[in-house]
């Protein structure tokens, strides 16, 4: 389901571009997004994401992570 859903949806331009936001855009964006009702669950994900980055030597995201 999960690759139907990427695939679908085309996130394989923003995923390409490390587009991180464009994520949140696509998949839950009127609760997250604009500080909506999720927008603390998008800060979450957002500093997991950062950290993640980290234990792999890739340093922060170039793009704006947050939408």
């Amino acid at each position: 389901a999960a690759l139907w859903f990427y695939k679908a949806n085309g996130m394989a331009a923003p995923a390409q571009r490390g587009d991180f936001a464009a994520t949140t855009r696509i998949i839950n964006g009127q609760l997250e997004c604009n500080n909506g009702p999720g927008y603390n669950n998008q800060l979450t994900r957002v500093e997991t994401y950062k950290r993640i980055r980290l234990c792999f030597n890739l340093g922060a995201p170039t793009i704006n992570p947050v939408c």
